[in-house]
């Protein structure tokens, strides 16, 4: 476990973007982070183990593996009232802030895509506290870096190009069929685009390709209905449309960095304590 604090007069942080603290892999006693008022900073929580969290006005059980972002001014309310658990988070604020997380998808959350976020996290860490003075630059650089690793993982479009309209088509035909196979030419045709159109516009709006999302969208579902069904790993994984289980546990696995029994179960002990 890492953790450091700043006071926000250090002379080497960047006016336009100040870190409060940071976080690595923190394992807390049974307890909820309880901010009524919140905190005048963005914050970004990244949960391994499940954990409570208040999101639209309701306690949701959510991940593992998910990370959540707040702007400033806003309740938090998270963690577990039985059982240790831990998180990486990270706060700051300032003008790069509020360029870099705006347009992050904001109090809901976000399914982990292996430890890209973590390692990000551990670099801010590192140049900090490795370093007398930190470079101002290098710590813009690293939270727009961690700003626009998020926004890739996000499971809805951010931007809207002129396209927009053709590639929610195909967006709605990947939440429609996601369950049946679908090909690049699919989607391209679904969009009324050709494939190199197609796939550099939707590169452009979501920051992944066309089949990266799919992949994404398919275990973000697989990771829903395994935290709330009694489904077997067979029948979750020809609904989120992998025809074998095998193939679809490797790639849960190298994503999310645990295998599908592992993630209902850290799920169905945070909802039985």
């Amino acid at each position: 476990m890492k953790r450091i604090y700043f006071s926000g007069s250090e002379p080497w942080w960047p006016p336009a973007c100040r870190i409060g603290g940071i976080g690595l892999r923190e394992t807390m006693s049974p307890q909820h982070v309880n901010r009524p008022e919140g905190m005048p900073y963005w914050l970004i929580v990244a949960f391994d183990h499940p954990a409570d969290v208040l999101l639209d006005e309701k306690i949701r059980t959510i991940g593992p593996a998910a990370l959540v972002v707040w702007p400033p001014a806003r309740c938090h309310f998270f963690g577990k009232a039985t059982g240790r658990w831990t998180h990486t988070w990270l706060y700051g604020s300032g003008p790069a802030w509020d360029l870099a997380c705006s347009s992050l998808p904001q109090e809901q959350p976000i399914l982990l895509d292996g430890t890209g976020f973590h390692r990000l996290i551990e670099a801010l860490y590192h140049e900090i506290i490795e370093h007398p003075r930190p470079d101002p630059n290098m710590l813009q650089n690293l939270v727009e870096l961690i700003a626009t690793h998020i926004r890739r993982l996000a499971p809805l479009p951010l931007r809207q190009p002129r396209s927009a309209g053709s590639l929610a088509r195909a967006c709605d035909l990947i939440q429609r069929r996601m369950h049946h196979p679908l090909s690049l030419a699919d989607l391209a045709r679904a969009a009324g685009l050709s494939v190199s159109q197609f796939s550099f516009n939707f590169r452009r709006a979501h920051g992944m390709s066309p089949m990266a999302y799919l992949r994404r969208q398919r275990l973000q579902r697989a990771a829903r209905l395994l935290e709330n069904h009694t489904l077997s790993i067979k029948e979750i994984a020809a609904q989120a449309g992998y025809p074998d289980p095998l193939h679809f546990s490797r790639e849960f696995r190298r994503v999310i960095g645990h295998p599908p029994t592992r993630h209902r179960a850290l799920a169905q002990s945070a909802r039985t304590r």
